[in-house]
């Protein structure tokens, strides 16, 4: 299970590695009951833009099939913003499932 923690787009050296120190800490947090039901799964987590690193990854380990969520923002914000299930389906390496 790949965890992504997404640096902050503005601020001070400090202050990004503060919060992706903390954005770290939050997702091995995250992973932790996963890893006391599945003590053999393989946990990892990456700094970076979502969509670059999980598709990266796939592609690097040979990945089959890449299983996200999807948040479900507004049209709005998709369109603003863009959307990472939307980045990752269209340039991932393998098949994708998105769970809503």
């Amino acid at each position: 299970m790949l965890t992504v923690a997404r640096p902050p787009d503005f601020g001070e050296e400090v202050e990004t590695e503060a919060v992706v120190e903390n954005s770290r800490r939050h997702a091995h947090h995250i992973q932790k009951p996963l890893k006391d039901k599945a003590p053999n799964a393989h946990l990892e987590v990456s700094v970076g833009h979502p969509a670059v690193k999980i598709t990266a990854y796939a592609e690097s380990h040979g990945i089959d099939l890449i299983v996200m969520g999807h948040r479900g923002k507004t049209l709005f914000e998709r369109w603003l913003i863009g959307s990472v299930a939307k980045k990752v389906i269209s340039y991932a390496p393998c098949s994708v499932y998105v769970v809503r």
